[in-house]
């Protein structure tokens, strides 16, 4: 998948930001023979407003204006000079202006969504956006992304930092940087924020890689308590680091990953035990990787599942399906499942740096579809990738705004869908012939029901106990349609619709159940976690990150460094147990260890394989074991003979 390996835009590194730059800078500087601008945000305007904007021409030219279903609303011909257009209100709906003079065609885009006033309570709804706004946005214009976010119906937000901007030599922090411009901005406009990073500065590191983890677990824990010291009340959820699982964001295996989400999670929770704490967001469907890291007792050291997915909507019940029967396996049913990221990739077309029309239209159907099916498949809170404009790699397209930040319809589609589901919260499915339709409350008096056919136009008919239904279509127009003696019929297309019924609308309707139990997020106990965290540091070089294992010589004995932390606030004292495989042997060079608080200890463990080894890989553990012979924590991987090539 295209966004398996993402590369940011980032205005303070190289790379590909050179090719963007020369772009923009295209863009910028194109002759425009007519100017049209508005004094709204990305000509973002609500349902209760007039609709005007200011003209500059340097000749006479015709200026119209067109829907998403390309219906012709406005017409007129304007002379050289500043003029005013004023549209009066207009229904939601995205909207493209095409004037045409002797100098050609130009086209600016503008949307009219619901008004904040019209809207069910959203602070906690399950449709939510990736913003990365510390990395995709300039800081002038992250109060015009935040306005912008808002008006889209959006609340809970995901966000970028960068270990090293904010932590620049260990101990040393810089005072004010665009992530704390950011958070401000966010805030300021009622976002909820959460983070995430997924790179270690090279002062950690004795071998700079930033994709590796720090050599030194303290230094994890310190950053992950400053950092929810000085975002307290701004950022409320964290994300110890972003898909680890592949090799463009971490070169390290599942063990080590368990090992750095503890010693973060303590360092997090000892600042701010009320922060939501993210597991790792997994970019591939949950396999070796993550299998390793629940193998190591994790469960405690998260609050919130997490994972990401790029690929066909009809695929995004299955994902959802395989990271839930790993939760069940490890016991981990009971806790929240957050998409994080998802998103519709866009080839972009030769010669362009926007979508098309036709490619907007994908998006703007997709996107509902999409956050639909994995509402219903379990997850409960959905992150679009991405609201603002991003070029990957200079080939892939992303966004709902623009570049120059006026709306897709993309946009205005998520706007029509929060304003339908509301709070999104899933009430089972519909068994309708050949249509797709699920059931939401969204958290008002009110219920949802998100429909669409795969099979061209299609009619049905519902019961309901209500004289009254509106429809609300896919750009967020609604009207009222008819119930007779209880029955209301509607049509189904291939566009998602919504059907706004009260709240106990349905009479009698039978609905799929839910496929969770209600999440729950359990308050902070430190007595069910160990302030004890191990660590195994194999060769690099033996990594092997596709097997999820240790590739160790089969000729020679390997060393491994056995490293225990003491993240609590007494002196521990504690035996070392090593648990070795069938066909292997080693030892430690002493089993007995004492660390005092916040203190690292490390012991060397020799390896290697006999000749009853077998070529599969194997488990080696390493347990912690007190005083009355109780297992404190333990570290756990898997290792195998590396073959000659």
């Amino acid at each position: 998948m295209i966004m398996s390996e993402k590369s940011y835009i980032d205005t303070k590194e190289g790379g590909d930001m050179n090719c963007f730059s020369i772009l923009m800078g295209l863009t910028a500087s194109m002759f425009m023979a007519v100017d049209i601008t508005s004094d709204r945000v990305g000509n973002v305007f609500t349902d209760n407003e007039p609709v005007q904007f200011r003209v500059k021409a340097t000749s006479h030219f015709d200026l119209s204006v067109t829907d998403f279903d390309g219906k012709k609303i406005f017409d007129q011909s304007l002379p050289a000079g500043e003029s005013t257009v004023e549209m009066g209100a207009l229904p939601r709906n995205h909207y493209t202006i095409t004037s045409r003079s002797d100098d050609g065609i130009e086209e600016t885009y503008f949307g009219v969504v619901p008004s904040m006033e019209s809207r069910p309570h959203l602070e906690d709804s399950a449709i939510a956006s990736d913003l990365a706004t510390s990395w995709l946005v300039k800081p002038e214009r992250f109060h015009d992304l935040a306005e912008l976010t808002k008006l889209a119906g959006i609340v809970w937000v995901r966000d970028r930092i960068r270990w090293g901007e904010v932590e620049t030599q260990r101990g040393e922090w810089a005072e004010h940087t665009r992530y704390d411009l950011s958070a401000e901005a966010q805030i300021k406009h009622g976002l909820k924020v959460y983070q995430v990073f997924h790179n270690t500065p090279a002062w950690a590191q004795k071998e700079a890689k930033t994709h590796s983890f720090p050599d030194d677990l303290r230094d994890a824990y310190n950053f992950a308590a400053e950092i929810a010291h000085r975002f307290k009340g701004e950022v409320v959820a964290w994300e110890a680091w972003n898909e680890p699982d592949i090799i463009h964001f971490s070169e390290e295996l599942g063990d080590s990953y368990s090992a750095l989400l503890k010693a973060m999670y303590l360092g997090f929770k000892s600042a701010d035990p009320e922060l939501l704490v993210l597991l790792c967001s997994f970019a591939m469907g949950p396999g070796k990787y993550a299998e390793t890291i629940f193998q190591n007792d994790v469960g405690d050291y998260f609050d919130i599942y997490n994972y990401h997915i790029y690929d066909k909507w009809e695929n995004h019940s299955v994902r959802a399906e395989k990271h839930i029967e790993i939760m069940s396996r490890y016991g981990l049913e009971k806790k929240p499942i957050w998409l994080t990221e998802a998103g519709r990739p866009i080839k972009r077309e030769p010669e362009l740096v926007e979508v098309t029309k036709e490619q907007g239209r994908d998006v703007a159907n997709f996107l509902p579809k999409a956050i639909v099916t994995s509402l219903s498949s379990g997850v409960d809170k959905y992150f679009w990738f991405i609201m603002p404009y991003y070029r990957e790699r200079d080939v892939m397209l992303f966004g709902l705004l623009r570049e120059d930040m006026t709306p897709t319809a993309g946009y205005c589609s998520l706007s029509a869908f929060t304003y339908a589901l509301g709070a999104g919260s899933y009430m089972g499915k519909l068994g309708l012939k050949n249509i797709h339709a699920h059931a939401f409350d969204r958290g008002d008096d009110r219920m949802a029901i998100a429909f669409w056919s795969d099979e061209g136009k299609r009619t049905s008919k519902l019961r309901v106990n209500t004289g009254n239904a509106t429809l609300v279509d896919l750009m967020g127009a609604e009207r009222e349609i008819d119930v007779h003696e209880g029955i209301v019929e509607f049509e189904a297309g291939s566009s998602v619709q919504y059907l706004i019924l009260p709240a106990n609308g349905l009479a009698g309707a039978d609905l799929e159940p839910v496929r969770r139990d209600e999440p729950e997020i359990k308050p902070y106990d430190p007595t069910a976690v160990s302030p004890v965290v191990l660590r195994l540091q194999f060769p690099s070089e033996s990594r092997d990150k596709k097997a999820e294992t240790y590739l160790l010589k089969g000729d020679s004995t390997t060393k491994v460094g056995v490293e225990v932390y003491n993240f609590g606030e007494a002196d521990l004292s504690y035996s070392l147990k090593l648990q070795l495989p069938e066909g292997w042997k080693g030892a430690l060079d002493d089993e007995d260890v004492s660390v005092e608080p916040m203190g690292r200890t490390v012991r060397e463990l020799t390896i290697s394989p006999t000749a009853e080894a077998g070529s599969e890989p194997v488990q080696i553990r390493i347990d912690a074991v007190d005083s009355s012979g109780e297992t404190e924590t333990f570290i756990l991987a898997w290792i195998a003979i590396k073959t000659e090539e």
